[in-house]
């Protein structure tokens, strides 16, 4: 069974295995260092046995669902690549790590217009969820910042004590 087994990670950040163009999760570890990964699909009951990342078993016969196509995987791997890589360096330049992304890829030449628009989107969203959200109202700076009350050390630029009377 010397078939190639390819990583990638969800979009939950989960390791999962490609083989075939379809989708494994990890599922539990099995007696001997045996690891079984089932099908991503909720229904489908395929699963896959490995080894020390060695394909030892293979039980998949996929019921209900085709294998993704290839420029499918593909998208799916650079954009949850660079979701994570967003939240880890917010301050570098979004052109930047998307072109870093597609240049690590082999088929980095088959990405459409239409991909890099999601993929700006994405990282830019996924950049934006790592920052907390702003209160909208009094009330609720006031609750955010509860906390806060003029104690005599809190004093403006020219002396004066800060309140916090709205």
């Amino acid at each position: 069974m010397d078939e190639i087994l390819s990583e990638m990670l969800s979009e939950k950040g989960q390791k999962l295995i490609i083989l075939r163009n379809f989708k494994f999760s990890f599922h539990k570890k099995l007696a001997g260092d045996v690891e079984r990964w089932k099908c991503v699909k909720r229904l489908c009951k395929a699963f896959i046995k490995l080894e020390n990342g060695v394909l030892v078993e293979d039980q998949a016969n996929h019921v209900g669902h085709a294998a993704e196509a290839e420029g499918s995987l593909l998208r799916q791997k650079i954009s949850n690549t660079l979701k994570r890589r967003a939240t880890e360096c917010i301050s570098e330049r979004p052109a930047k790590i998307i072109r870093q992304e597609i240049s690590k890829c082999s088929d980095g030449p088959s990405v459409t217009a239409n991909d890099m628009d999601r993929f700006r989107k994405n990282l830019s969203a996924a950049k934006l969820r790592t920052f907390p959200k702003l209160p909208k109202s009094m009330p609720d700076l006031h609750t955010k910042f509860g906390g806060f009350q003029s104690s005599g050390h809190t004093k403006t630029s020219t002396g004066e004590d800060v309140t916090a009377d709205n």
